[in-house]
């Protein structure tokens, strides 16, 4: 759909509304926004979050868990060898089973 130009709140913020407009979906339905801790994405006065509530009061904005855990799983990979072991394995397995063909 895009590549993103620009990494401030406002450039963000204009393409979301885009993207939005693009797949008919009203702005006033959204009921909460989730992302990672990046200050142009959560900054109170002129994040993206910001800009998003102040279209929309009820879009409330939520750190998002499936990149604080993902921060997580990478700091245990990188400490633990075992863990990584156990990870590239699965991986392996994963892509021997999908790369089989059909039985």
């Amino acid at each position: 759909m895009y590549a993103i130009k620009s990494q401030s709140a406002e450039y963000i913020t204009d393409v979301i509304l885009d993207i939005l407009v693009r797949c008919n979906l009203d702005i006033q339905h959204c009921r909460g926004q989730g992302y990672n801790g990046v200050s142009s994405m959560t900054g109170h006065i002129s994040g993206v979050a910001s800009r998003i509530k102040s279209l929309s009061k009820k879009a409330f904005y939520i750190h998002c868990n499936a990149h604080s855990l993902d921060l997580a799983l990478q700091d245990l990979i990188r400490i633990s060898p075992s863990i990584s072991a156990a990870l590239n394995i699965t991986n392996e397995i994963i892509h021997f089973i999908k790369d089989s063909p059909k039985r």
